[in-house]
């Protein structure tokens, strides 16, 4: 990307309260040539970005919402009601905007969508990627790519995967605080030597071909899935739950089980597995 990027580093005392050190510090790298339009992710950049506007004009002020409850906070909810006209919101899927425009009405006319994309992918082929995840050549590979996080929900998955008869292997790529956790519960499940922890992978999306079916367990607070627009740009079959956010990224592309219902789960797994060749087009071509 041509030009100047500065990255400040804030900690977190700095991003605390008013936050009025960086509020300072963002002052003074654009105080020469204030911006036409300030775009800010997630809430505490979009507060100082706020608060630059005591500093300086700025014409459009635009905050990118990437998740849900983002005004929430009684205090954020406040605020809200105080914005000057030359504030909006990007909203990265349909669920999120319904669920601002819901919750704060008053809002409704500022709330727009620009929905997740993702750049060209350059996908290894299948053999490579599977030998890189340490994947065994033969088995059928269910496949996760994603922050081993509670929202995610992978035990449901190591739960209803737990109850397939064949022998196939699930592989989760990616790191995170709940591994460990993870890890235990599949040696409770007896599942440990069909279940490959890869770890956190650079690039992980290029490997995704290494999987036969690919898998979002996610619950209702995933409010998109850049990883599902990844999966499909391969090509390989997806199994997704049907929260709001999932579903509005895979519409009719996908077998779909019901948001955290493990039956549900283990029927749909065992229909990934039966898949045809034509059926696994159809859906690719979808």
């Amino acid at each position: 990307i041509p030009g100047d990027v500065d990255c400040l580093l804030f900690d977190s005392v700095e991003l605390r309260g008013l936050k009025l050190s960086a509020v300072a510090k963002v002052a003074a790298l654009i105080e020469n040539q204030a911006p036409d339009i300030l775009i800010a992710h997630r809430y505490k950049p979009f507060f100082i970005a706020l608060l630059l506007r005591i500093k300086m004009f700025i014409p459009l002020i635009l905050g990118v919402i990437h998740e849900y409850g983002f005004l929430r906070r009684r205090s954020r909810s406040i605020l809200s009601r105080l914005w000057p006209d030359n504030v909006s919101l990007i909203a990265v899927s349909e669920t999120i905007c319904k669920e601002i425009s819901s919750e704060f009405p008053h809002l409704s006319g500022r709330v727009h969508v620009v929905p997740h994309s993702m750049d060209e992918v350059h996908f290894i082929d299948s053999m490579t990627a599977r030998q890189r995840l340490g994947i065994p050549r033969e088995s059928y590979c269910f496949g996760v790519i994603g922050r081993l996080v509670w929202k995610k929900n992978h035990e449901l998955l190591l739960r209803a995967f737990a109850e397939l008869e064949e022998e196939p292997v699930l592989a989760l790529v990616g790191d995170g605080p709940l591994k460990v956790d993870l890890e235990e519960l599949a040696l409770e499940l007896g599942i440990d030597h069909r279940v490959i922890f890869c770890g956190h992978q650079e690039n992980a999306k290029t490997l995704i071909r290494a999987f036969d079916s690919f898998v979002l367990p996610s619950g209702e607070e995933e409010s998109f899935g850049v990883v599902l627009l990844e999966a499909m740009a391969a090509s390989v079959p997806i199994l997704s739950s049907d929260a709001a956010g999932p579903k509005s990224v895979i519409s009719d592309s996908a077998i779909t089980f019901r948001c955290d219902n493990k039956h549900d789960l283990v029927d749909k797994l065992k229909r990934m597995q039966s898949l045809t060749e034509q059926e696994i087009e159809d859906f690719a071509s979808r």
